[in-house]
């Protein structure tokens, strides 16, 4: 992994690598055993102790968490008798970061200064509450799907503040990027998985409108790109103490995304390295552009030789694979051209249609949390809630009306500003800019803010941007030789 000095933030290390073990054994037991409130309370509250007196390592602990075990972690409810609670693991080890951050906040262990960016968070967060109340009281909204809806707009935003307060120094923010990198190579073995099995893990969950099977699940590739983006800024720094295992690392990462078959995940990915690469030094291009040719001479050597078996072995597992893999790719691929047949083209030109329909009969405060519209394709009927019609900043636009979109336009603006500002300065900004445009491309295809397994990294993002701003202007000025 990238290089990281080891002098400081041991017992932060540390405790965070307990906090993973107690909160992994509740979750391995619960996939297996199914829910155990005697195994939940004797490894979850260990969990939460222990991020309360090391409240950065429980947000260390989350992000691998949830890279690794995405929903089974971030959306575990707790079953008690006949009741469930919606209590998930991710809030009750966020809950003990938020107590033992005012707690070092309140001993004067942790000092801070609102300034404009945390106030467009908080007016963010305070609009969600609001929409909240005026969902349920006024609009009509249903109840339980108004509060997670509020929830993930109001209360995963306090991620953004533990992050910039809680890692208050480069060492801590370059930890912070390296939980992410380790979750990811945890991840290989989900790849793995997907290709000896012949399809992946936990895939069903985002079924496919073409033919084809996944080999990885949806958000165990989105996990990856970010880890991409920041390994390739990491390697254009000079961060990587072996760059053989970058090399290795990222093909296996690359294969991943390609193979969880998502589209808009290689555009948002492709996107954001364009414009990496646009922004990086005539030196960074050409050092891009060998690693490129490198990738190209191995993946047509392997290629070819996987092609010259599948021939001379025209009925074997072999060849079989190879025509099946292909042939999902290309179909997948090609359907970016516009294909109208596409099932999930149709479905959210027609959903979002209806959404916008829906919004127009209250332009102005927007139809509020809670809400669903009716869809009709041909024989097929459905009542889609409004949260979840893949475009995040449509959905904001919809219920919260232009003030809600305009508040998180703006937040979305001064932050990018920030982060280009920054991106001329270090590896770790420019990776940060990288990944907040991967996102800005990715919001438009799936419910990212609506979902906290996603979102949760977008608030991260933003937390880092926000402490690595407060650093520089920490830092004796010097001259920006960056584009020279």
């Amino acid at each position: 992994m990238f290089e990281i000095s080891q002098k400081q933030g041991k017992k932060e290390v540390i405790s965070a690598i307990f906090i993973i073990v107690f909160a992994a054994i509740f979750v391995v037991s619960n996939l297996f055993l199914g829910f155990s409130l005697p195994v939940y309370l004797a490894t979850m509250l260990m969990a939460a102790g222990i991020a309360f007196f090391y409240p950065l390592s429980g947000v260390w602990a989350v992000i691998f968490l949830t890279v690794v075990f995405e929903r089974f972690f971030t959306l575990q409810s707790i079953f008690w008798g006949r009741n469930e609670w919606k209590l998930y693991p991710i809030d009750l080890i966020l809950g003990a970061v938020i107590l033992g951050t005012i707690f070092q906040m309140l001993n004067g262990k942790i000092k801070w200064q609102f300034k404009k960016p945390d106030w467009l968070v908080i007016g963010f967060a305070v609009l969600a509450i609001a929409y909240f109340f005026l969902s349920v009281g006024v609009l009509g909204g249903d109840m339980a799907v108004s509060f997670s809806s509020a929830k993930n707009y109001a209360f995963y935003p306090l991620v953004y503040f533990l992050v910039w307060l809680l890692a208050n120094s480069q060492e801590k923010i370059k930890k912070t990027l390296q939980f992410v990198m380790a979750g990811a190579v945890a991840i290989i073995a989900f790849i793995s998985y997907g290709i000896i099995n012949g399809g992946g893990l936990w895939t069903e969950f985002t079924p496919l409108s073409t033919e084809g099977v996944r080999i990885l699940a949806f958000s165990h590739a989105f996990y990856l790109g970010l880890a991409l983006i920041g390994s390739l800024a990491a390697y254009l720094g000079g961060e990587w103490k072996n760059k053989t295992w970058f090399l290795i690392l990222s093909a296996i990462w690359a294969v991943g995304v390609i193979g969880s078959l998502m589209r808009h995940l290689w555009i948002a990915l492709a996107v954001a390295l364009v414009f990496l690469l646009a922004l990086a030094t005539r030196e960074q291009r050409q050092k891009t552009g060998k690693l490129i040719a490198a990738y190209v001479v191995v993946i047509i050597g392997i290629a070819m030789t996987i092609f010259y078996f599948s021939l001379m072995l025209p009925r074997s597992a072999i060849h079989e694979a190879v025509s099946g893999v292909t042939s999902a790719v290309e179909q997948r691929a090609s359907s970016l051209t516009g294909n109208s047949e596409d099932e999930s083209f149709l479905w959210r030109a027609t959903v979002w249609k209806e959404a916008l329909r829906e919004y127009s009969k209250s332009p102005v405060l927007g139809i509020g949390f809670g809400q669903a519209v009716f869809i009709e394709i041909g024989r097929y009927w459905d009542l889609v809630e409004v949260r979840n019609v893949h475009n995040s900043p449509l959905v904001i636009f919809v219920q919260m009306g232009l003030a809600g979109l305009g508040l998180f336009g703006w937040l979305g603006w001064t932050f990018a500003q920030m982060a280009w500002k920054q991106a001329r300065r270090d590896w770790v900004s420019f990776a940060l800019l990288g990944a907040l445009i991967y996102y800005g491309v990715a919001f438009l295809f799936q419910p990212y803010l609506e979902a906290n397994l996603l979102g949760i990294f977008f608030w991260i993002i933003l937390g880092l941007i926000r402490a690595q701003g407060k650093l520089s202007e920490q830092a004796k000025p010097y001259e920006n030789t960056r584009n020279q």
